[in-house]
């Protein structure tokens, strides 16, 4: 969507370190057309969303992008709304702390929130995930997630509890773990960000809360909605 002569003015007015990287997608093989969420909502238009949904929770291995070159990736969409220039010390911080992750976009939902209707299965793929590799979660709130056994009440634990980060700061090296591996064969098997809308957001959080004892650095408070 980029023509030859915008990418030149971008190298010529800002950085020729810039690049600009053409990625292959698609809907996966193993996935009815019938079954793809906005296919189902008469809104074909929006396919592309669950590819960019894909994308970004497949980035760090993701063919023909070089994030295996860099220890970190600072990762933004249309809708992270910044109004000023960047302070450059936050990815200092980020680098000096223990924590692997630095959000600037964080957010969790009510019971009966919307969103609550495109994260079906991902509650049940948490819980099955976690018995399947005998995962003891780092965070405690996903700990008591595994102790509820009434499937509605779990539910309802779940998407009051997930907090979404968004817009983020991210050390690379907790891609470069097996149970990374693992977690993103799940995500992917089930095709739930193709079939429920699943977001690219819940994916991160959902990892980095079920592997990660350290807190994420978060700019701002978590908003409520």
């Amino acid at each position: 969507i980029y023509s030859k002569e915008y990418i030149e003015d971008i190298h010529n007015t800002i950085s020729k370190n810039l690049k600009f990287i053409e990625i292959d997608y698609g809907i996966p093989n193993n996935l009815n057309f019938k079954d793809i969420y906005f296919v189902k909502q008469n809104n074909i238009d929006r396919i592309g969303y669950h590819h960019m949904c894909h994308f970004w929770s497949n980035y760090y291995d993701y063919p023909k992008t070089e994030y295996y070159k860099y220890d970190i990736a600072f990762n933004f969409g249309d809708d992270s709304l910044w109004i000023k220039d960047f302070d450059f010390s936050y990815i200092d911080k980020i680098i000096a702390s223990k924590s692997v992750m630095m959000s600037f976009n964080c957010y969790k939902y009510d019971i009966n929130h919307r969103s609550r209707h495109v994260r079906t299965g991902l509650c049940s793929l948490v819980y099955n995930y976690c018995h399947k590799y005998k995962i003891i979660p780092k965070k405690k709130w996903l700990q008591k997630l595994l102790t509820i056994n009434n499937e509605r009440l779990r539910e309802d634990f779940f998407q009051t509890n997930l907090v979404c980060y968004d817009t983020n700061i991210t050390k690379l090296s907790i891609f470069q773990i097996s149970e990374h591996k693992d977690w993103i064969y799940e995500i992917n098997k089930s095709n739930g960000i193709y079939k429920y809308r699943w977001g690219d957001n819940e994916v991160l959080s959902l990892y980095h809360d079920i592997h990660f004892d350290t807190e994420v650095i978060l700019i701002g408070n978590i908003k409520i909605g």
